[in-house]
C-alpha cells in the first residue's frame, strides 16, 4: 500500500486545479479574441473564435487561416513579382472547446502582426471581408512599428481565406496606410509599393502627382539597386510618364548589364524565334552567359515541347536526360504531346522514356518537395498544386500509351491522375471518361463525367462521350435530352448559387473612348441596356482565348451591348495591332481603344481578361476575371443576365 501524504495530496490537487481552470479560462464573450489580448512578436498565442451568429454558426470543424506580416514590404526572388510583407500562410484545424473554438500557435520573431480568418467546408467568416486583425505590440503595450500599413499590404495578396474586393476597400486600406505614416513617418519609404497601390486603386489618376512626388523623393540622393530602378520605371509608367520610365530603364540597363532585367530583354529574341536550331543554340549561348537567367525553365520545356511536335523523338530523349529535374517548363511539353501524337507516331518508346521520367520526378517532389512552401499559401493548397503536376504527367503518359495500344496502362494513369486532381480537372475527366467507354466500364464512366458536368467541369467531347454511354446502356437516344438536362441542372443550379454570393450593386464610371473606327462611343449611349465590359490585350493568351464564346455569347444576347475595351496594349502602334488582328480573326466586336487605361483604372481592374457587367440603371453588378472555357462562359452569362435586367 502507497501513502501519499496530507501536503503532497494537497498539491496534487492544486496542480490538478491549475490544470483544469487553464483548459477552461478562455474568454469567448466576443466573437474572435487572442490570450495574450496583446500578443509580442515571438510569443506562444492562443486564437479564440466564437461562431455564434455568423455563417459558422453549428458547424462541428473549423479551420483557421493566418497570415503573418512582416514590418515592411519584402523584395521577392525576382523584382518582376510585386513585393509584399508576407512572412508565411497557414491553415490550422481549431480545437472545439467549451465556448467555442481555438488554436495555439507560435508567432515569429520577426512579425508585426497577423490576419486571420476562418471557414468549414462550404462557408467563410472573413470578417466582411477584411478578416480579423491581430496588431502586436511592444513591452510598454504600444503598438510595434508596421502593424497598421503591414495589415493594409498583408491583405492584397491572396491566399489568406478570401480575396479583397479593392473596390470596396481600397479607401479603408489608406486610412491604416495613413496612420502608420502619422506614427512612424519613415515606414513610408518601407511600404512604398503597397502603399502606391492602394493610393493609385482608392483615387486613380487624381493619385498621379501625388505618387511622382512619392517617386522623386525615393530615388534622390542616393545609389539605387536594379530592383529599385526597376520599381521606379514601372510605376512612372504606370502614372503615364513615360519619358522618365524610359530613363530608368536605360540606367539599369547600363548599369546592370548582366542583371536580371537586361537577361529578361534579350530572352524577348528567343520568343521571335521559330526554327529549332536557332532555339537551342540561343539557349546554350544565353545558359553560358547567365547560368541562373531569368527564363531559362521555360526555354528548355519550349525547345523540348518543340522536338516532340516535330516528331523528333529521340532527339527529345537526348535533349532531356542532359536536364536536371526541375530545371524546365513541363506544360510545353505536354501541349506538344496533345497536338502531335497518334497512333501513327512511330518510335513512341522514346517519348514513352521521356515521360516516365517525368512522372517518377514529380511523384518524387509530391513526396519529398525540393522547393519551400510560397509564403502566400497554405501547405495544403501547395501540396494540391504538386499533385495536379504529377496529374497531368499522367494524362500526358496515358495519351502516348493509348497511342502504344497500352489501354490498361493508360487507363491506371488515368485512374491515378483523376484521384490527385480530386475531378476537377477538364481535361483529366473527359480522357478518363473515354477510356472507362472505351473498356466498357460504362457505370464509371457515366459517373465521373455527370459528376464533371454537374460541378460545372465540362466540355463538348465530354457531352459526346456522356451520350455515346447512354445510348449503350439504352440502345436508343429516346430519353436522352431529358437525361441531360436533368444533369445540366444540377450544374445551373450549382452556378446560380455562386453566382449568387458574387453579386454586386456599385456605381459605374462614365466614360468615353474612341471606336477602332475613330467614332466616339459613350457608356451612356446605352441606357436601359444590359452592358459587358471586356477588358482585353493582343499580348493576353487568355483574352483571345475567350473570344469565340464571347462571339456565341453576342449572337445569343443581342439585347445587351458588348463593348471590348482594348487596355494594357503595350508597345506602339497600339491601334494598327488591334484592328489587324480583328480583321484576322473576322470578329464582329465593338472595340474602344482605352489608349491611357483610365477606363482600365477606372473600374479598378486588376487581371486581363476581366469582364464587367453593368444593369439597365447602369450599376456594376458582377465581375468576371479570367477564362476557364466556352461553356463555362456561355453557362455563366446564361445564368447572370436574366438576373440583372430592370
Amino acid at each position: 500500500m502507497i501513502r501519499v501524504s496530507k501536503k503532497k495530496c494537497t498539491a496534487f490537487f492544486v496542480v490538478f486545479l491549475v490544470h483544469l481552470f487553464s483548459c477552461s479560462r478562455h474568454d469567448f464573450s466576443d466573437r474572435f479574441a487572442t490570450n495574450p489580448i496583446r500578443p509580442h512578436a515571438g510569443d506562444k498565442i492562443v486564437i479564440l473564435y466564437n461562431p455564434v451568429g455568423t455563417k459558422l454558426d453549428n458547424e462541428k470543424s473549423i479551420t483557421t487561416t493566418i497570415r503573418s506580416y512582416g514590418k515592411k514590404d519584402f523584395q521577392q526572388k525576382s523584382f518582376f513579382s510585386r513585393p509584399n510583407n508576407v512572412i508565411d500562410t497557414e491553415e490550422y484545424l481549431m480545437d472545439k472547446v467549451k465556448g467555442g473554438f481555438k488554436a495555439e500557435i507560435y508567432l515569429p520573431d520577426t512579425a508585426a502582426g497577423l490576419l486571420v480568418t476562418f471557414k468549414s467546408k462550404k462557408q467563410v467568416d472573413d470578417s466582411d471581408g477584411l478578416g480579423y486583425w491581430v496588431p502586436l505590440y511592444n513591452s510598454e503595450g504600444l503598438m510595434i512599428p508596421g502593424s497598421n500599413a503591414g495589415y493594409a499590404a498583408a491583405l492584397v495578396l491572396g491566399g489568406w481565406g478570401s480575396e479583397l474586393n479593392m473596390v470596396k476597400f481600397s479607401d479603408t486600406l489608406l486610412t491604416f496606410y495613413e496612420k502608420e505614416f502619422d506614427l512612424f513617418p519613415q515606414k513610408k519609404h518601407d511600404f512604398l509599393f503597397s502603399y502606391l497601390s492602394s493610393l493609385k486603386k482608392s483615387k486613380g489618376s487624381e493619385s498621379y502627382k501625388e505618387i511622382e512626388k512619392l517617386l522623386l523623393d525615393f530615388g534622390r540622393d542616393r545609389k539605387l539597386l536594379e530592383s529599385e530602378l526597376f520599381f521606379l520605371s514601372s510605376w512612372y509608367r504606370s502614372i503615364k510618364n513615360i519619358d522618365q520610365s524610359e530613363l530608368y530603364k536605360k540606367r539599369a540597363l547600363e548599369n546592370f548589364p548582366a542583371g536580371k532585367w537586361h537577361q529578361r530583354e534579350k530572352l524577348r529574341e528567343f520568343y521571335k524565334l521559330k526554327n529549332l536550331k536557332e532555339r537551342v543554340d540561343f539557349l546554350n549561348n544565353f545558359s553560358d552567359q547567365f547560368p541562373d537567367g531569368t527564363g531559362l525553365e521555360y526555354m528548355r520545356g519550349v525547345i523540348l515541347g518543340q522536338y516532340i511536335e516535330d516528331s523528333q523523338f529521340q532527339e527529345a530523349l537526348t535533349f532531356f536526360e542532359k536536364l536536371e529535374p526541375n530545371s524546365f517548363s513541363p506544360y510545353p511539353v505536354f501541349s506538344s504531346i496533345h497536338k502531335n501524337v497518334n497512333s501513327r507516331s512511330e518510335s513512341l518508346d522514346l517519348l514513352d522514356l521521356v515521360l516516365s521520367s517525368m512522372i517518377d520526378m514529380f511523384r518524387l517532389e509530391l513526396e519529398s518537395p525540393s522547393d519551400k512552401k510560397p509564403v502566400g499559401s497554405v501547405t495544403s493548397l501547395w501540396m494540391e498544386k504538386k499533385a495536379v503536376s504529377l496529374a497531368s504527367a499522367l494524362n500526358a503518359s496515358s495519351y502516348v500509351l493509348l497511342s502504344m495500344d497500352k489501354v490498361n496502362f493508360a487507363k491506371d494513369q488515368l485512374e491515378e491522375a483523376y484521384n490527385l486532381s480530386n475531378g476537377i480537372d477538364r481535361q483529366v475527366n473527359t480522357n478518363y471518361g473515354s477510356i472507362l467507354l472505351k473498356i466498357g466500364d460504362l457505370d464509371l464512366a457515366r459517373k465521373v463525367l455527370e459528376n464533371s458536368i454537374a460541378s460545372g467541369v465540362q466540355s463538348p467531347e465530354m457531352e459526346e462521350i456522356v451520350k455515346d454511354i447512354y445510348i449503350k446502356e439504352n440502345r436508343s437516344e429516346d430519353g436522352y435530352e431529358d437525361y441531360f438536362s436533368g444533369i445540366k441542372a444540377l450544374a445551373m443550379d450549382n452556378l446560380l448559387s455562386k453566382i449568387k454570393e458574387k453579386l454586386i450593386l456599385e456605381p459605374s464610371y462614365g466614360f468615353t473612348l474612341i471606336d477602332t473606327e475613330g467614332n466616339k462611343v459613350s457608356l451612356s449611349d446605352y441606357k436601359g441596356q444590359a452592358v459587358i465590359l471586356d477588358f482585353w490585350a493582343t499580348w493576353c493568351g487568355p483574352c483571345k482565348a475567350s473570344f469565340p464564346a464571347m462571339e456565341k455569347a453576342m449572337a445569343k444576347y443581342s439585347d445587351a451591348k458588348f463593348l471590348f475595351i482594348n487596355s494594357r496594349e503595350s508597345g506602339y502602334g497600339k491601334l494598327e495591332k488591334v484592328t489587324s488582328y480583328m480583321s484576322e480573326n473576322d470578329y464582329p466586336f465593338h472595340v474602344l481603344m482605352d489608349l491611357d487605361d483610365r477606363v482600365y483604372e477606372s473600374y479598378k481592374v486588376a487581371f486581363l481578361p476581366t469582364k464587367i457587367i453593368l444593369d439597365g440603371n447602369g450599376m456594376v453588378r458582377y465581375k468576371s476575371i479570367g477564362f476557364y472555357g466556352e461553356k463555362e462562359l456561355l453557362d455563366e452569362f446564361e445564368v447572370l443576365l436574366p438576373m440583372i435586367k430592370i
